[in-house]
């Protein structure tokens, strides 16, 4: 095992989302076990709260060629610069990227500038939609991303590691006044009855709030003494979202539905939850607060977390995937409504959760697998060709590289020069 060292996070922005909770959880984990660690990433609203916990540096990332999202463009070179820079003037010991730009830049630092070790984690989703550049091992997130990698891009097995840890229990130490005084702030009552989702409102999740909504329909016209709250304002369908809100609390005669907008920490309001509905990380807070967690992605209800459904809720990272064809929102209220009429059935559910969630995604469960994967890196630095690696990450680059001006090209003669 490798020995105590000076670690660098790299984290392409900072605002709230998956993996740049994930990539800080990591962080603070590595912190208080010994490590020294520094944190850089492009701008986000959370960068002072980094700069509190880390020693902190900006750097900058270009996310598009010519109007299109890229992997990396020829103005990513300043961003390669700024990460050499950091990793010689504070004698970096390892590089850990938490997404595929951050994890490209560094690569180049790696076998150009300084040969430091490299890890990367992928933390969920469809990604990566290019190849990446190749490791000792490489950290995913789901077995749905490890198949992608093996089956799609040739990756061997025993180069890419599942480890799914990466919720800070501690976090979920909260008292009940705090609660309260939060809770007053977005006029909901405390001690109630609340089925609670956590989202945002981009267009990508249309499809999964309506279908939610719907089934909230019938759930509170059975229930009376529920209410849906909905926690989140980010994206084009918030409006319409708040729309279909309004009629379905006029067709009970109640404000049955609530919409609180944006929330920092927003997890903190799961703990006066009844029921959660999420997917992702989401879902994890759900489970921390021990509460029934059912996951909706684009084809309605996916499942909820128990003993029966968690192997494929897990392959596809909680993300609602596993679920091919739509459900209708029916199946959804019923599972509900099951949970609040069967107590055995709730208590089932909720234990299984929380156990699920300390066994395999507590950061705590899955620390010790990082540092395994840090040792394999290192090794694979020191002993792999770094010609071999130079030409993996031209092959890796090229197709990146000619899609960028492809596609500028296309859109010159598009617009007819």
């Amino acid at each position: 095992m490798v020995g105590l060292m000076k670690i660098l996070i790299v984290i392409e922005h900072a605002n709230f989302g998956g993996h740049v909770q994930s990539a800080l959880t990591t962080a603070r984990t590595l912190k208080a076990r010994g490590y020294e660690v520094i944190v850089a990433s492009g701008p986000g609203v959370l960068v002072p709260t980094i700069e509190e916990e880390f020693r902190y540096f900006h750097v900058p990332f270009h996310f598009n060629h010519s109007g299109r999202q890229t992997y990396f463009a020829l103005k990513s070179r300043e961003t390669v610069s700024q990460i050499a820079e950091i990793v010689s003037e504070g004698s970096i010991e390892m590089i850990h990227a938490f997404d595929a730009r951050s994890y490209i830049a560094s690569t180049l630092v790696s076998l150009f500038n300084i040969s430091t070790p490299v890890t990367g984690t992928l933390c969920g989703g469809v990604t990566p939609y290019y190849n990446i550049p190749l490791a000792g091992q490489f950290i995913v997130f789901s077995s749905e991303q490890k198949n992608k990698m093996i089956n799609q891009f040739g990756w061997k097995n025993s180069a890419v590691c599942v480890c799914s840890a990466r919720v800070d229990m501690e976090q979920f130490s909260i008292s009940d006044d705090e609660i309260k005084t939060l809770c007053l702030d977005y006029h909901i009552s405390v001690p109630g009855k609340y089925i609670m989702m956590i989202t945002t409102f981009l267009d990508i999740k249309e499809k999964s709030i309506r279908n939610t909504l719907e089934a909230m329909r019938e759930v509170l016209r059975q229930h009376k003494e529920y209410k849906f709250v909905l926690i989140g304002g980010k994206g084009e369908f918030f409006c319409s979202a708040k729309k279909i809100g309004m009629e379905i609390n006029k067709e009970l005669g109640r404000p049955a539905i609530i919409f609180t907008g944006l929330i920092p920490a927003a997890f903190r309001m799961l703990k006066v939850a009844t029921i959660v509905i999420g997917l992702g990380r989401s879902a994890f807070e759900g489970m921390a607060f021990e509460k029934p967690t059912l996951i909706v992605g684009d084809a309605g209800y996916a499942g909820t977390v128990c003993r029966d459904n968690i192997e494929d809720l897990a392959l596809y990272n909680f993300s609602g995937r596993n679920q091919k064809s739509p459900v209708t929102a029916d199946v959804l209220s019923n599972e509900i409504n099951q949970l609040i009429d069967d107590k055995l059935y709730y208590d089932e559910i909720k234990s299984f959760g929380k156990s699920f969630l300390m066994n395999n995604i507590s950061i705590e469960s899955g620390i010790e697998t990082i540092e395994k994967v840090y040792q394999v890196n290192t090794e694979f630095n020191q002993k792999k060709s770094r010609q071999r690696r130079i030409i993996n990450l031209f092959r890796v680059l090229s197709p990146i590289l000619f899609d960028n001006y492809y596609n500028q090209v296309k859109k010159f003669i598009r617009h007819g020069g």
